[in-house]
């Protein structure tokens, strides 16, 4: 899967993103939450895939060492297996 919205690699209108060059922006954390939330809907409580507690059984998740990567995957964690 690729990342959701973020400010652009190279120096060009950074001034206009409260983030830093090439960082998910906080619409693409929410983008990735919200698709979180949406495979909660498919995989837990339509189709009883995944478990509706998280299982580190159940659950593999992988990054590149890029910090848009990380945010990507961990924001649509947090979606899929909210805190609680």
């Amino acid at each position: 899967m690729r990342h959701g919205a973020r400010a652009p690699i190279e120096d060009r209108d950074l001034d206009k993103f409260t983030v830093d060059e090439g960082f998910l922006t906080p619409e693409g954390m929410r983008q990735r939450y919200l698709l979180g939330q949406h495979n909660r809907e498919r995989y837990v409580d339509e189709y009883s895939f995944l478990s509706a507690k998280y299982n580190p059984t159940e659950v593999y998740m992988q990054s590149t060492n890029v910090n848009r990567t990380m945010q990507s995957g961990y924001s649509e964690l947090m979606g899929l297996y909210p805190p609680g």
